[in-house]
């Protein structure tokens, strides 16, 4: 990649203008914390001022971010597996509401989640995965026998 991509996907700065190492960094910083809440790169990338295709840039060219990246992409993973496991396990309150009053209080659990989560977290409920190979046609296997000619 050339210095122009690098310079061009900087938001809030002039055309050719490059980031100090200061900046960089923490630039990277607020990128990554928004990412670990977001799991979302265009969004974590807008909420911390950069454009989406300098965090690619990174990606690529930075060993450091890429580690920080992957950090923050597995803390992602987590807070949302504890968002499935509240709202299947734990549940919560939805409020009915007519004309703008409220109605009644019913507390709900996520019947799908909870099937999710048992197959992520117990080998016996995912499905069998397996693989049956056929071929258009049958075919059929002939044995040659090769006569003994010291006879």
């Amino acid at each position: 990649m050339s210095d122009t991509f690098y310079t061009s996907t900087l938001k809030k700065r002039r055309q050719g203008q490059r980031m100090s190492a200061k900046q960089r960094i923490e630039a990277q910083a607020a990128f990554l914390d928004a990412y670990e809440h977001t799991a979302n790169v265009l969004t974590a990338a807008e909420e911390s001022g950069i454009h989406r295709t300098l965090v690619y840039y990174w990606l690529e060219h930075d060993a450091d971010f890429l580690f920080a990246y992957n950090l923050a992409d597995s803390a992602a993973n987590m807070h949302i597996e504890a968002e499935i496991r509240r709202r299947a396990i734990d549940g919560w309150d939805e409020t009915t509401v007519e004309y703008g009053v409220p109605i009644k209080t019913v507390h709900k659990h996520s019947d799908t989640l909870l099937i999710f989560y048992a197959k992520k977290r117990m080998p016996e409920y995912r499905e069998k995965q397996s693989l049956e190979v056929t071929t258009p046609g049958a075919i059929e296997i002939y044995k040659v026998r090769i006569p003994d000619n010291d006879r």
